[in-house]
């Protein structure tokens, strides 16, 4: 039984709103899949989001404990570029020496699911300007495919009924107009509305085929503050949902409130994966769907 937040960007109204929502579904883990974060560059700034957020719930992971996919603005600022001194990376015996430092992956069995945690690291090319030079987010998507692939092959992963992705940028995306995040040398073309990525294309070629070998059935995003949901395709096999964004009420305006949060249950019922996406800020449930268990 798992629960998956995102893009909660310290808005405190909306962290809190999930972490009441966490409470009372009481599941066995939490994934927050990213842009906890906008851009921190002091260990202080750290500690209040990630160890004593302003909210008045005092158990925030005290009894349900967390794992973490990191987003896009997770590398920004300077005390970003060492997260674990805040956020324990996994230990460097889960995984072999080539991949000692791929600390923010995790690949955990839970019961039935086995999950699976990937970094798809920023959302701009690392020839962008307005990087300067600062991140080298290829060669590290290329250094996650060789883990993913015997991260798959782990006796108890392999043996999961059920297999589940998080990663913060989509895998994929069926709007043409959405930037795949790999335009060089600076992420513009105007055959896409945004100049950053929407979703990660190189990261979809990287990491797709072994999770479609593996037979893993649905990846879990985050990063356009839209809730989504794309079936599986000829394209690719698995389902993709892409979790909502940071605000907790509606524009004043009256406009159509569409970046809501949201809080993305998983568990196992009656030999099938049951996913319930709620929509905190109505607290309502928006969609339900069912998986059934993979051959192994």
């Amino acid at each position: 039984h798992f629960c998956v937040i995102n893009d909660t960007h310290v808005q405190w109204p909306a962290i809190a709103a999930c972490t009441d929502k966490i409470a009372a579904l009481q599941p066995s883990c939490v994934i927050w899949n990213g842009d906890a974060n906008n851009s921190t560059d002091t260990v202080e700034q750290q500690k209040k989001i990630f160890l004593q957020p302003e909210m008045d719930r005092r158990d925030y992971a005290a009894n349900i404990p967390y794992l973490f996919a990191p987003g896009n603005h997770d590398d920004r600022g300077i005390a970003n570029w060492h997260l674990e001194r805040v956020w324990m990376y996994r230990q460097p015996e889960e995984r072999s020496s080539r991949d000692w430092d791929l600390g923010r992956n995790f690949a955990v069995r839970m019961g039935d699911i086995a999950m699976i945690g990937l970094d798809t690291a920023e959302d701009k090319v690392d020839t962008n300007p307005r990087m300067m030079g600062m991140h080298t987010s290829q060669p590290y998507r290329e250094a996650q495919k060789l883990w993913l692939e015997d991260a798959l092959k782990a006796p108890e992963i392999a043996s999961a009924p059920f297999i589940v992705a998080f990663c913060h940028i989509p895998l994929f995306d069926p709007n043409p107009r959405s930037n795949p995040g790999d335009i060089m040398p600076d992420d513009k073309d105007e055959r896409y509305s945004t100049d950053f990525a929407a979703w990660q294309r190189t990261c979809a070629r990287l990491w797709g085929p072994a999770l479609e070998k593996a037979g893993c059935q649905l990846i879990i995003t985050a990063h356009q503050h839209c809730f989504r949901y794309d079936e599986p395709s000829k394209e690719h096999k698995w389902a993709q949902i892409v979790g909502g964004g940071p605000r907790l009420y509606g524009p004043k305006n009256g406009g159509k409130h569409v970046d809501f949060p949201t809080v993305i249950e998983g568990k196992v019922e009656n030999k099938q994966l049951k996913i319930i996406v709620h929509n905190v800020s109505t607290n309502s449930v928006i969609a339900e769907y069912l998986y059934k268990a993979r051959k192994v």
